[in-house]
């Protein structure tokens, strides 16, 4: 089996790829895993000019432009952007990728990513593809819903015909079997066969055209699992298990508080980590071969973040770079992580900014204060000079 790693990026995330390939550098002995980046025509020079430097590894670069002419896809990508707003986009980018690579199965990674542990890609694909699995809470039962993630199951559901409250995002493993794909693809369309009949189905509306590839992937296998042989989990009593009524409730009480219950439970489960809850949220995840993660904002919890790493030890850190590990481990990027953009900082810049604005301005009263007498006595000393002249 052939295995490749996807990752769609663009110009405003092109500053990611430097510590995304470093990472990839140092921590991933198998070098010669495809890594295919897929850019805009109009990106290919800068977006050249970043992975230059990284000639030793097998990076390949795909024009999605030429994709969406080779599979008869009459748009441009900004006019594609403009018709079906980011998400659609952004499925369409990856999946049609996947349909054309000569590869089989297949990680999807952002350029935010970061390698964080010694690891052989070609193990992490086999055991993730030896017992595959997949996660899962049901959106109905938070007590706040996010409209937005109601449309997205509301959209999946159209497409698959099928009535599901399951939200699928939950943690990062993201490998896709193109078998899977093609088998979603036979049965309903192709991906932008699936967005146009979302464009109809929402008349054109694109705050409500939405499609992500993973609720589609995950939630077909879910339906049909009985040939695909999945483990699926339910997140929330996988939690309960681990943590026990108490801590459980504690975790939900922040989830509410702190992330208003957006995206997935346990998807920014790294903000809700705690001192009593952390070893056992480890052993959820080392149970569950949870090795792909995203940490962030470790500045807010970051003995609590460390234990858990050193516990857990994933081998990638997913979707941010707002960390302090890894390659980020350093005292200058832990500071400005810290220090420089919390929001405590940010509060002394504008007041220190506000002050320093009326220090001017005091400052250009005083000499204007102590400038009054001399004016006024050069007016009188110009009126004397000039008295024949005014009087006359």
């Amino acid at each position: 089996m052939k295995n490749c790693i996807i990752t769609p990026t663009f110009r405003e995330h092109f500053k990611y790829i430097k510590k995304y390939l470093e990472s990839f550098k140092k921590y991933v002995e198998d070098k010669d895993i495809p890594l295919c980046f897929i850019i805009s025509r109009d990106e290919e020079r800068e977006f050249g000019e970043i992975v230059k430097a990284y000639k030793d590894l097998n990076i390949q670069i795909i024009i999605f432009d030429d994709l969406l002419d080779k599979y008869n896809i009459l748009y441009t990508p900004t006019e594609l952007l403009h018709r079906f707003d980011k998400y659609c986009y952004q499925t369409i980018k990856k999946l049609y990728a996947i349909l054309d690579l000569p590869y089989d199965r297949f990680l999807l990674i952002d350029s935010e990513s970061m390698w964080i542990k010694q690891t052989k890609m070609k193990d992490l694909f086999d055991s993730y593809f030896n017992h595959p699995y997949f996660a899962y809470s049901i959106l109905s039962k938070r007590e706040i819903q996010n409209q937005f993630q109601k449309v997205l199951l509301t959209n999946i559901n159209y497409l698959l015909k099928d009535e599901n409250k399951k939200w699928y995002l939950e943690t990062f493993s993201w490998f896709i079997d193109k078998k899977i794909l093609l088998d979603i693809i036979k049965q309903y369309g192709s991906p932008f066969d699936m967005v146009q009949k979302l464009w109809l189905f929402w008349n054109g509306d694109k705050t409500k055209i939405a499609l992500f590839e993973g609720l589609l992937y995950y939630q077909f296998i879910d339906k049909n699992n009985q040939k695909y042989n999945y483990t699926i989990l339910d997140i929330e009593k996988e939690l309960k298990k681990y943590l026990g009524n108490i801590e459980f409730a504690k975790y939900i009480k922040n989830f509410k508080n702190k992330l208003n219950c957006n995206g997935g439970l346990f998807e920014f489960f790294s903000l809700l980590l705690t001192d009593s809850n952390v070893l056992t949220i480890a052993d959820l995840c080392n149970h569950n071969r949870f090795n792909i993660l995203r940490l962030e904002n470790s500045d807010c919890n970051f003995d609590v973040q460390k234990q858990f790493l050193t516990l857990v030890q994933p081998n990638i850190l997913a979707v941010s770079q707002e960390h302090c590990f890894g390659q980020n481990m350093n005292i200058f990027w832990k500071f400005k992580r810290a220090v420089l953009e919390h929001r405590y900082y940010k509060r002394f810049q504008k007041h220190f900014n506000l002050v320093k604005g009326v220090l001017c301005q005091l400052a250009t009263f005083i000499k204007s204060l102590f400038s009054l007498p001399l004016d006024l006595i050069r007016i009188v000393v110009l009126i004397i000079k000039r008295r024949d002249f005014i009087f006359r």
